[in-house]
């Protein structure tokens, strides 16, 4: 670790071995460091006392290496090149500090020339440039041949220069980079490869860790009448609007129009939950952090409801398609054991995320009490420390919320029901009773509700910097499953999914309105425009659940091979339209717009204060 301190030309550095060598005692003091130059002697001191204090001089600067002392010179040169001690540059005549760890890593660092600098840029530049070319020449002419750990750091390293390039050269989120990496350099060939098969997990973990993000930030005060208009009318509104276009244009029943908007309709809180992180974070002490925090809390609540939708009509199809091959009429679907199948859903889901979170939230909790006593009769400083069974580090941490989120997520592929003689919308082995979605957010939610704050803002903070790897994981394969319209019928395929947005934005700006006096909002129109504004950018994009359920229902055989078909180019078109039209409004409108909306004058008040946030938990902004 180095730290750089500039002093004005000085020819002379000299080191005084005025102080006694370092010892044990408290009142031991390291040598002091002078800087003489032309116009004078310029003091720059320091002392540091054995116990590892280390005071500053005047200007802020500080001398003396954590663990040793600075060694007596006199000269310049002496000094170069020596680990833990005083370095000059005798190009830029500047000083640096630098600190040996104790393990013999690395040596004091260099100042370097300016020409040197220069040409490390042009270097970087080539490779920018060379790497990804060589990459994609190993994979592209056979990647059915490529192992899968070079496709991955393929995906990882050239995917992360596309979007450090999208966000260099036009100042657009990194995200639509990832997507467009994944959507020009997919082939035909890939579908077969070792990466393609692999796709859906890494899609399944970065979906596990949005879900964790937006659970930690919910609590039970942010459930509010505001937030919850926010996660169910618009919703609602778009929904009814795209089913009863979608079937006047297409033909569709009730059912399978209904199942198209569950797919449509949902916002892709992938790219939203990110984001409203982002512009919270921007945004704070400011109090405008209340538009989108509601926004990030309604956006899980949300894709909730959208799968509760689908799996609801999906086991409708499924039962009718089961009538209809024993002879009967579609119509004769007993609706009631579908509304009570759903409600024992959302009943076994809770039951299950609440018996996890108790398990997990008590291993971080106990660890201040399952440990071994320390032995007696040793005092000291060799004294040993009890030894604890959980370390109780940021690690730790990660590891058990993480396990936690994937066993909620992934009980729903092995807790079902059986089929019945009404069928179901599972797979052969039967119908899940546990909702991936409200299994994980119910499980993280309750979680942080059992243990301490502290802990729940280090956890918030180190999944900000792990979800770097999430959104590459995600944009990426998001981008190689777009398909492009062609034609005019794929096109006017958006149309229904349009309606909805427009329908959409109308509820938005009635929920706002209705809302403003237990917001402390100002009722004005100039404030209603800006807030409606910047909900139309943060909901805009679609890209999660569309990524997700288009092709269920065609490959299940819920509907005809016609209308299955309808479902997914849909989709493809209202994420290949939706998703980057989105990230562009976010960047452009939202945080503009969100600057000039007025302050609420009555705020609402939360259980954590912006104040006590970890300013690291947005991550690396993408």
């Amino acid at each position: 670790m180095s730290r750089v301190r500039s002093a004005p030309l000085p020819p002379i550095v000299s080191v005084s071995p005025s102080a006694t060598p370092r010892t044990h005692s408290p009142t031991a003091i390291v040598p002091t460091v002078s800087f003489t130059d032309k116009a004078g002697q310029i003091s720059r001191s320091s002392s540091r006392s054995a116990d590892g204090e280390r005071p500053g001089d005047a200007n802020g600067a500080s001398f003396g290496g954590k663990g040793g002392h600075i060694p007596a010179c006199s000269s310049r040169a002496d000094l170069i090149d020596r680990p833990g001690s005083v370095t000059v540059s005798p190009f830029t005549h500047e000083v640096r500090i630098s600190e040996e760890n104790g393990h013999g890593h690395g040596a004091a660092a260099k100042t370097m020339p300016p020409w040197f600098h220069k040409s490390r840029g042009i270097l970087a530049a080539c490779y920018i440039v060379l790497t990804p070319a060589i990459l994609l020449a190993i994979i592209l002419p056979s990647p059915k041949k490529i192992p899968l750990s070079l496709a991955l750091a393929t995906m990882l390293v050239v995917g992360w220069l596309f979007g450090r390039s999208m966000a260099f050269f036009t100042g657009l989120p990194p995200l639509l980079g990832y997507m467009a990496f994944g959507f020009i350099f997919k082939t035909e060939e890939d579908q077969g490869s070792s990466m393609r098969a692999t796709r859906p997990y890494l899609i399944n973990i970065a979906f596990i860790i949005v879900l964790i993000r937006a659970s930690l930030h919910i609590s039970p005060q942010k459930l509010n009448r505001f937030t919850l208009s926010l996660a169910t009318i618009p919703f609602a509104c778009d929904a009814i609007v795209c089913s009863l276009t979608a079937a006047r244009l297409h033909g569709l029943s009730a059912v399978q129009a209904a199942t198209f908007s569950s797919i449509m309709s949902c916002l892709g809180e992938g790219i939203i939950i990110p984001r409203m992180i982002e512009f919270m974070e921007r945004v704070s002490g400011t109090g405008r952090e209340a538009l989108p925090e509601a926004v990030l809390i309604a956006a899980p609540i949300e894709a909730i409801i959208s799968l509760f939708m689908y799996g609801a009509c999906a086991g409708i199809l499924a039962a009718q398609n089961t009538i209809q091959a024993a002879g009967g009429d579609q119509n004769d679907v007993a609706f009631d054991i579908q509304i009570g199948l759903l409600v024992v859903k959302i009943i076994v889901t809770l039951l299950i995320a609440l018996a996890l979170a108790h398990v997990f939230a008590t291993f971080l909790t106990a660890r201040d009490f399952l440990k071994w006593p320390a032995k007696k009769g040793v005092t000291g400083a060799g004294a040993a420390k009890p030894t604890a069974f959980f370390t109780g580090t940021a690690p730790e941490e990660v590891l058990l919320v993480l396990s936690m989120a994937i066993i909620a997520y992934a009980l729903h592929y092995v807790i079902k029901v059986p089929y019945g003689p009404l069928g179901g919308s599972g797979d052969e082995h039967g119908e899940s009773l546990i909702n991936a979605d409200l299994s994980v957010c119910a499980c993280v939610f309750a979680f942080a509700q059992m243990v301490p704050h502290d802990t729940v803002h280090r956890i918030e903070g180190s999944f900000g910097q792990i979800w770097v790897f999430g959104a590459l994981f995600l944009f990426v394969s998001l981008g190689a499953n777009l398909i492009v319209p062609y034609t005019a019928a794929h096109a006017a395929l958006f149309l229904p999914t349009f309606l909805g947005l427009c329908a959409r934005q109308v509820a938005n700006c009635v929920v706002l309105l209705c809302t403003a006096p237990f917001r402390g909002a100002e009722r004005s129109l100039k404030n209603l425009g800006w807030e409606t504004l910047f909900l139309l950018g943060a909901t805009m994009p679609r890209a999660t659940i569309q990524g997700v359920l288009n092709a269920l229902p065609y490959e299940n055989k819920l509907v005809p091979e016609d209308i299955g078909l309808l479902y997914k180019r849909a989709a493809a078109v209202c994420v290949l339209i939706l998703a980057p039209a989105g990230i562009i409004m976010q960047t452009l409108v939202c945080e503009k717009s969100l600057s000039r909306t007025a302050v609420p004058a009555k705020p609402i008040r939360n259980n954590r204060s912006a104040a006590s946030r970890d300013t690291s938990l947005a991550g690396i902004p993408i």
